[in-house]
């Protein structure tokens, strides 16, 4: 029996795949030998990952995936670790918590580091960039980011507090390699102010949105690994 996991095939018992050896963790028995991808969700709250995210995720870890979800611990690790993925949490439950930033940026390159991840997608202002920033200095091979509210950046009156904005999420353009919107709005603005470069941005909005993900990370991970 074999499962789609990005560009090759999982094998019940055997993985054929181009990837490093150091890059995943090897599962041995007496009777097999299984490759394990290491992926990790970042986002400011578990709960809201497993409402929104419940399904891709476990779609992710049945196509052969392990799947850890870093996040404050507000009531959505106990569903998750229904569908067999790993929770961590991060003291991240207020955004203008500034101590609680640097500690969770301390504890993600700690735990990237100790994983080896293949993949990382960040979520929620302002997490995601010491989230990025930390799966840079994991070496982790792709790292995406899912960015919305970028209305703000048009709001302001001041054009150079929009300019030091744009230079903010440019910064986060520049450390991942997709940068996801979720709405056209928020794909013109960003294409209007060049805070991240064309062939990294993508919209993913609709009621195939999982398909739109998987597909994505499909297509990374092949390029990537190569």
């Amino acid at each position: 029996m074999r499962r789609r996991c990005s560009s090759y095939w999982v094998y019940r018992d055997t993985v054929s795949c181009p990837i490093s050896n150091d890059l995943v963790m090897t599962q041995e028995s007496m009777f097999s030998q299984r490759l394990v991808y290491p992926l990790m969700y970042v986002a400011q709250s578990s709960r809201r990952v497993a409402s929104r995210h419940g399904l891709l995720l476990k779609r992710l870890q049945n196509e052969g995936f392990d799947v850890h979800v870093l996040a404050a611990d507000d009531g959505g690790f106990e569903e998750l670790e229904r569908y067999g993925i790993v929770g961590r949490p991060l003291p991240v439950a207020l955004r203008a918590n500034v101590a609680g930033l640097l500690g969770a940026y301390f504890i993600m390159q700690a735990y990237f580091l100790e994983k080896r991840p293949v993949l990382v997608h960040v979520f929620d202002q302002p997490l995601a960039w010491p989230a990025a920033f930390a799966a840079r200095q994991a070496d982790a091979a792709a790292v995406v980011a899912t960015v919305d509210r970028h209305s703000m950046l048009a709001l302001t009156d001041l054009a150079a507090i929009e300019g030091l904005l744009a230079q903010v999420y440019g910064l986060l353009g520049r450390l991942v390699d997709r940068y996801i919107v979720t709405n056209a709005q928020d794909l013109e603005l960003a294409r209007g102010l060049g805070i991240v470069e064309t062939d990294k941005l993508e919209l993913v909005d609709g009621d195939d949105a999982v398909e739109q993900i998987l597909g994505l990370y499909d297509g990374l991970l092949s390029s990537q690994m190569r």
